[in-house]
């Protein structure tokens, strides 16, 4: 009896860790019923089936997702926006998925969408620099190149060391003819990544002020 009070502390405390882990609370029900806990055990049992169906359907819905963004990439941008819809739908609290959908839009060029859609995460998570990331590239592209240097900026804040962010700032700024900080970002992201033939075209673009290249984040 003394080893299963010990087992039922431990598994309340995990339970209060990790209340979303439907293992957990089977594990739960179990040591509850070899304590003649029926009603305890039950709730338990309710529970751990409850939320082993909601992480069944989130994995559904991620797979969905993912298959939205390869729709898109194959050039079937209609079904895979459908296909994203459908992964929103089935989980639609799940930020990954929301974030998808954002890069969905964005790559079928509708941008102001995307805007929307990215302002709405960050709206419930501020510093996730993937959707700051996002945010420079759309507004780039519709030509709001204060905003889209404000995003790429913060993107980098976020996250340093990351030469994809640093060369997005770079571009912008350069396209909003700041060309001392452009050269810095640019310089910075080719010693990231020194291989990257894309930064270095980009760092030679801004180090001879070419505004013709067409270099884009």
């Amino acid at each position: 009896m003394g080893d299963q009070e010990g087992a039922l502390r431990e598994f309340r405390g995990a339970a209060e860790l990790t209340p979303t882990d439907s293992s957990i609370h089977y594990m739960l029900s179990q040591i509850l019923r070899k304590l003649g806990k029926a009603q305890e055990a039950q709730q338990e049992s309710d529970a751990a089936e409850h939320l082993a169906r909601t992480e069944k359907d989130a994995s559904l819905a991620v797979a969905y997702s993912n298959q939205g963004l390869f729709l898109i990439q194959q050039g079937k941008g209609e079904e895979g926006l459908a296909t994203l819809r459908e992964a929103r739908r089935m989980a639609p609290d799940n930020l990954g998925i929301q974030f998808d959908y954002a890069v969905g839009l964005r790559r079928l060029h509708r941008y102001e969408d995307s805007i929307n859609q990215l302002q709405q995460i960050l709206q419930r998570q501020p510093d996730l620099p993937g959707a700051h990331d996002q945010l420079g590239y759309a507004y780039f592209r519709e030509g709001r190149l204060d905003e889209a240097v404000a995003s790429f900026a913060e993107a980098a804040r976020l996250i340093p060391g990351t030469p994809e962010v640093r060369t997005g700032l770079g571009v912008a700024l350069a396209k909003n003819n700041d060309w001392s900080r452009a050269l810095t970002e640019l310089e910075m992201a080719h010693r990231l990544e020194p291989a990257n033939k894309l930064y270095e075209r980009s760092l030679e673009c801004v180090r001879r002020r070419l505004s013709a290249c067409t270099v884009e984040p």
